[in-house]
């Protein structure tokens, strides 16, 4: 309780910024339309949402290469099926009588905490869930970042419970969960560190070839260069070169080449504007 009472007093300021400047955080916007839509009284595009963003922990994960290998869920199967055995179990919790008898008094003073750190544990989940509830599953992982650490809270249940299972040899059990935390460890390096990090796709949403592009261009001694890229506005690549740049005086521009045509610097070309765009053959044909 601490820890959110904290975060909320850090994440004051900007909240009421932005409260009293709607109009700076264009982002929110842009995820905002099912919200919006169901205000307006059509609930199809946030239930549509809603429903392919429930199978991210277990099921189907987030469709893009930038933050996850495609399709890969939050668990792996097999802490899936832990993930849903963790939470029958805490349901059975909620769903089991406290009686307080003379009898069972202790067992009720144990019971009581696990019933409330278990509702909370599935409020943890629930909020950490719902921004991708509302913005759907693609780029999610970064969306659904909050629900992570609670995800894990409903595996380590069922197999608290498992630990505790009478019916198998203590050491058996120990062994069993070592492996598959192993099998677990060894599948997430092999993921993230080798597949993940070597696919191509990775590269191209990180602008390997942009990176690549400003080390010649910084190589060059006062190259003017107009560099086509899908996204030229201000936050985007030319941030990358903002950051990757030592040089702020390098003569870049940024255009859009599927809609726009580059036109050279008038003072220094040797064709003049109307030349230039009659030579080009769509403009004879014009």
């Amino acid at each position: 309780m601490l820890a959110l009472l904290l975060a909320l007093l850090v994440a004051t300021p900007l909240l009421l910024y932005l409260n009293a400047n709607p109009g700076v955080e264009e982002r929110v916007a842009e995820l905002s339309g099912p919200l919006t839509a169901a205000k307006q009284g059509d609930f199809g595009p946030i239930l549509e949402n809603a429903a392919r963003s429930l199978l991210l922990p277990t099921f189907q994960g987030d469709s893009q290469w930038r933050y996850n290998i495609p399709g890969r869920p939050f668990l792996s199967p097999i802490m899936a099926v832990l993930f849903f055995a963790g939470l029958a179990v805490g349901v059975s919790w909620l769903l089991k009588p406290a009686r307080a008898s003379t009898r069972n008094i202790q067992n009720h003073e144990d019971r009581l905490p696990r019933q409330v750190g278990f509702l909370f544990a599935l409020s943890w989940l629930a909020l950490g869930l719902s921004p991708a509830l509302v913005s759907g599953p693609e780029l999610s992982t970064t969306r659904a970042i909050g629900l992570l650490p609670v995800l894990y809270v409903f595996p380590a249940i069922a197999l608290g419970v498992i630990l505790d299972w009478q019916r198998l040899p203590r050491r058996l059990t120990v062994v069993l969960v070592t492996l598959l935390f192993a099998g677990l460890y060894l599948q997430t390096v092999g993921d993230y560190f080798v597949r993940w990090a070597d696919a191509p796709q990775v590269r191209v949403q990180y602008e390997s070839s942009l990176v690549e592009t400003l080390n010649y261009i910084e190589a060059q001694d006062g190259m003017e260069t107009a560099i086509s890229t899908t996204t030229p506005s201000q936050y985007h690549s030319p941030a990358v070169a903002t950051v990757r740049l030592a040089k702020s005086d390098t003569g870049l521009r940024w255009f859009n080449g599927n809609h726009s045509l580059l036109m050279p610097n008038r003072k220094k070309a040797d064709l003049s504007s109307v030349d230039l765009l009659r030579s080009i053959p769509c403009w004879k044909a014009i």
